[in-house]
Parts: structure tokens; sequence; C-alpha cells
């Protein structure tokens, strides 16, 4: 979905209607937010279908805490493995180098480097869940990468990798080589020869395993970066789980501080789904062709099912207390996010290791852009300090 059109969706999603028509590219299009109709569109893949995903083309690359984090595999003890491994990832993470510099120093960080050092944490987590595979040094290049990727996109509408006749400047074609050549690393280190479906397949997969949670993360920190004593509560009653293998959600505040982060800046902030036959939603009749849209980020501002929607406000969720079709931060129904399970319990563990070695100050929120998921823009300004030395 280009920029412009992604602007006009969330323009409309401030409608209280239950069902909105609008024009879109292919033709008529409808914006959901009557949560009846919300639980048809995406439940019913009999009368919705969701554009493919090549995913299954890389299961016998995935190593296997992989496998467990995209639900292929289920086993208890699996489970257990892979959020040991998760917990030590974030614990031994030694590349926030900008980072650590600015909390030591005190000189200013610039919001491109906060943003590209921690897309590039999550980038290598990535990696090494998905493919067993290091990224190392390249981790920060791959997200920067990345960023310029999600530009092409929003410009010009299209599916990753940017068909080779549209014409790229030279920044957008080196980020599409380093991508390729990535996905080329990945696949010599499994030992299985490279095709342009596969490379297109592990590209695309790495695309929307880290980018989501990055955003997700980092809109985390920089909204605890605007409410100090919240932060500190986090910080004093946050011990990294994982050391059992399990996550019992026993932090409960970090939980409910990273759901409604997840609440205001869902990564995946709109769902398209195509009718594939005639059938009346929320009072309209959707014919076969018709596009039929759920955004998260309008249902989860939505004053019918949110005290303050606005107001950024953990205490909402805590006691486990989560809405249904309300909360949607990772899809629902039939295409949810297949890691959907495991994003919360990373992104808490995620926090509580930052929150060790950094205090965040947040003196300026940047709007969000409609990319792969909700970006950052680079307009705000953050500071780091080395934790316990504020």
């Amino acid at each position: 979905m280009p920029n412009h059109a992604a602007h006009e969706l969330l323009s409309l999603a401030k409608s209280t209607c239950g069902i909105s028509r609008y024009d879109s590219e292919q033709g008529d299009a409808y914006l959901v937010s009557d949560l009846g109709a919300v639980k048809t569109a995406l439940g019913r893949s009999d009368v919705f279908a969701g554009s493919a995903h090549p995913i299954k083309s890389i299961h016998p690359l995935l190593a296997p805490m992989g496998r467990v984090w995209l639900g292929i595999e289920t086993a208890t003890a699996s489970a257990c493995a892979l959020m040991r491994q998760v917990h030590a990832f974030f614990g031994s993470y030694a590349s926030l180098l900008t980072c650590d510099s600015s909390a030591v120093t005190g000189q200013a960080l610039s919001s491109e480097t906060f943003c590209d050092e921690l897309k590039a944490m999550f980038f290598a987590l990535s990696t090494r869940l998905l493919f067993d595979f290091d990224v190392g040094a390249n981790a920060i290049k791959i997200a920067q990468a990345s960023n310029v990727i999600e530009d092409v996109r929003s410009r010009l509408g299209t599916n990753f990798p940017v068909p080779e006749h549209q014409a790229l400047d030279g920044r957008e074609r080196s980020a599409r080589m380093l991508l390729r050549q990535l996905a080329e690393g990945i696949t010599r280190h499994l030992r299985q020869p490279l095709s342009s479906d596969l490379s297109y397949a592990v590209q695309e997969t790495l695309l929307n395993a880290a980018v989501p949670l990055a955003y997700a993360f980092t809109w985390t920190l920089l909204l605890l970066g605007r409410h100090p004593a919240m932060q500190a509560r986090v910080r004093a009653n946050g011990v990294l789980h994982g050391n059992s293998g399990s996550f019992d959600e026993s932090d409960e505040l970090c939980v409910a501080v990273v759901r409604e982060a997840l609440r205001l800046y869902p990564p995946a902030w709109a769902l398209e789904r195509t009718c594939t036959s005639t059938l009346v939603l929320a009072g309209a009749t959707i014919r076969p062709g018709d596009a039929v849209v759920v955004s998260p980020y309008a249902l989860h501002r939505m004053r019918s099912l949110w005290n303050r929607p606005c107001r950024f406000h953990p205490q909402r969720f805590e006691a486990g207390r989560v809405k249904g079709y309300a909360f949607i931060p990772f899809g629902g129904g039939a295409k949810t996010c297949p890691a959907a399970r495991w994003n919360v319990p990373f992104l808490v563990m995620g926090v509580q290791s930052f929150l060790g070695r950094f205090s965040v100050r947040t003196s300026a929120m940047p709007h969000a852009l409609p990319l792969v998921a909700l970006r950052p823009s680079l307009d705000f300004a953050v500071s780091l300090r080395q934790s316990g030395k504020e």
C-alpha cells in the first residue's frame, strides 16, 4: 500500500462508522471496525482471502528455535529452550555501541542512530533464531537497508523485492543487494542451493520477523521515556525471565506496558482481505474482488472500546485483561502472525534487559509512519543514561 493511501486509510479510521467505503487502487474497498464484522473478515477464510506468504518454502531451512518461534514445533522442552536462548541473547548482546557511548558520556543521541541500533538488535535476534546465523557487524547495515526497502515499498506500492523493471537509485539498489547477499549467506551457511524464489522467501521472512518487533520495542521505550515514574516501576519490578526456560508473566507490570505500547502502535496496523463471494457485512454488501481492511490501529483507539484510548495507561492491561478482537496487534483469525504467542515475552525480556543498562528520556515523541509496520519518524528527541545514574 503506497504511503499516501496508508495515511488516507488512517485518517478514515477516525470515523465512528462500523464500516466505511473508500476508493482504492484496486477498486471498491471497505474499512471495518464493527467487532462482529472484524471477526468475520479475519476468521472466514472461505469468504475472505489474504495474500500468500512464502514462509512455507523456508520450513526446511529453519533452525530448531525458528521452528518453535513460528509454531511448527510445539513441544514444551523446545519452548523452554527458545526462551533460554532469547534470554541469553538479550543478556549478552553487545552491539548497542552508540547507545552505550551516549549513556556514559551524556552526549546527544540522534533519533536515527537510536532506531537503527535497536532495529539491528532484532535483525540479529531473528537471523539467530530462524536460521542459526550470526549477522555479526553487518546488523546495522542490514537494518539501514531495510529502512530503504520500506521507503521503496511505500513509494511504489509493490511487494518486496521491487521488480527489476522499476527504476531505483543507487542507494536503493545497494540496499536490495545487501539483503540479497544476506539471503545468500544464510543459504550457504545451511548448505542449500539458492534460487530467486528462496532468496525472496528468506528476505521477506526476515523483514516480517525483525521489523515489527523492532518498532514495537522502540515505541515501548519511547513511551516509557515520557513516563519516568512508570519506567522506574518497571525497572524496580523487573527480573529477567528465562532462567527456568519458561515465561509465566509474573512481571505483570512490564507485560502490561508492552501490551499498552502494542495497543497504541500495533505492528500489524492494517490487515487486508479480498472478498471471494457476495455477503452483507455490517450492513454493507461486499462483492467478489472488493477489499476489506481491518485496522488494528483504528480498533485500538476507538472510544467505544477503550476508555481514553489515546492515553498511555498500562494499568488497563493488568490482571491479563485483553479484549479479544478489540486488541489484535499481530493480526487475528486464520492469518494471525505465526510468531504472535512469543512476541510479548520477547519484548518483555528485551525491555527488562535494556532498562537494566539504560534509563530513557523522551523529550519529543515521533509520529507513526505506516510502512511494513508503524515506524517512528525521526523527529523525536531521546537521551540515555546508565541505569542508576539518573
